[in-house]
């Protein structure tokens, strides 16, 4: 029954992913909430007031060993986070009023541990994943395609995507207004779908695949993403390498090809990619990291002079209100708990890892973990320019709450 829930709430984050259902003002600013997080917390709610009622049983805990140390160092995770906002707004007091804001954001942030305990709690069958997988990329495709409709007449959607090709100013926004956050949606199903295409056996679930990735790509291409589009073509580089080493030839190279059509396609039809690679061109780092060196200028400066941190979305106020995110992962994850929150950042990760490795040499016809390997080794990547695992709150309770169904699939 749990397990019924924790898809449900999937389901409600992928389907409402384009736009959240609720604005609500908080101490002066405004907190973006989907049908996903009002459940999710609905939802703790109503587990932690049913331990309360309810007579004690012998818990027996039927989670692999491999999933329980990550499991541990995601709580650790949580955990420095938590101590390093309480410390921080205990040792800056003018800045108590924002500390609601912050202590939101972060409950907002550990759903995805929320989901991910109570996913890998169950036993789905590897062929049920198959299910999920259509499941959560199919809502996500009618959810940001039906809100684009609602807004616009068929024709006028076509032009949309004309227009998409022509400038870079038009891009779907999605949820808190970051389209890279909907682009990294769309290339985290989009990986599934084509390792999906790869590896099933039945014609059928590679048509279903081949359509619902199609749809993803379709969002990916309308979001302008640079860090997402990157993620996508290391994650299918990493596909390729992972063919040629299983020596399946003819399957590398439809990979090859496929990823050199696409690349190929990107680079003439997409304007934000054609204009970044044109300013690395010619030495224009300011548009081609999008400002970033200022901005981790001033993380650095912050860190060195907050080592212990600084909390869950209080950069702003450090910045005086002109820099939100730290734009990298891991100064993100230093800047939030100081040296600390660094190192267990990194564990995090590397634990990440190795709960892949070990559930694959465990369940080797699960290709889900191997499809979430090489998004994660892609993600990683684009890691050094953007929030993920921190800022993005919306995929974390997707990519976590997900693969604690993929992890523990039999």
């Amino acid at each position: 029954m749990v397990s019924i829930v924790v898809v449900f709430a999937l389901v409600l984050y992928t389907t409402f992913s384009f736009n959240p259902i609720a604005a609500i003002p908080i101490f002066g600013k405004t907190l973006n909430m989907s049908p996903g997080d009002m459940f999710t917390i609905l939802f703790v709610f109503g587990i932690f007031i049913k331990t309360l009622v309810q007579v004690p049983n012998k818990i027996i805990n039927q989670r692999p060993p491999a999933v329980i140390h990550f499991l541990y160092a995601y709580i650790f995770l949580a955990v420095v986070f938590l101590l390093s906002t309480f410390i921080f707004f205990l040792m800056h007091n003018e800045l108590v009023p924002y500390f609601g804001r912050s202590l939101f954001n972060y409950l907002l942030w550990c759903i995805g541990l929320v989901l991910f305990y109570y996913g890998s709690d169950s036993q789905f069958k590897i062929k049920e994943l198959r299910l999920i997988a259509w499941l959560l990329m199919g809502s996500l495709v009618v959810g940001v395609l039906s809100n684009i409709l609602l807004d616009t007449s068929i024709e006028n959607f076509f032009k949309l995507i004309t227009d998409t090709f022509k400038s870079d100013q038009i891009r779907l926004v999605g949820q808190v207004g970051d389209p890279n956050q909907l682009g990294t949606l769309a290339a985290f199903f989009s990986t599934i779908g084509i390792m999906g295409v790869l590896h099933e056996s039945h014609y059928v679930a590679k048509l279903v695949y081949s359509i619902l990735t199609a749809g993803t790509g379709l969002i990916l291409v309308l979001t302008q993403s640079r860090e997402s589009i990157l993620t996508l073509f290391v994650a299918i580089l990493c596909i390729f390498i992972f063919l040629l080493r299983s020596r399946q030839y003819g399957k590398a190279f439809v990979v090859l090809l496929g990823l050199s059509l696409g690349s190929t396609l990107v680079l003439i039809n997409i304007p934000r990619i054609i204009e970044t690679l044109m300013a690395v061109a010619a030495g224009d780092s300011k548009y081609a990291l999008s400002d970033r060196a200022q901005v981790w200028l001033t993380a650095l400066q912050i860190i060195s002079t907050h080592p212990l941190g600084i909390g869950f979305e209080t950069m702003y106020l450090i910045s005086n209100n002109t820099i939100q995110q730290a734009h990298n992962a891991f100064l993100q994850s230093a800047m939030l708990a100081g040296y600390v929150g660094f190192f267990v950042f990194v564990g995090f990760v590397i634990c990440l890892i190795k709960l892949l490795w070990d559930q694959k040499k465990l369940v080797a016809d699960n290709w889900m973990l191997e499809a979430y390997f090489v998004f994660l080794v892609g993600y990683l990547v684009t890691a050094l320019w953007s929030d993920h695992f921190i800022s993005f709150y919306t995929f974390n309770a997707i990519f976590f709450g997900f693969l604690g169904f993929v992890a523990c699939a039999r």
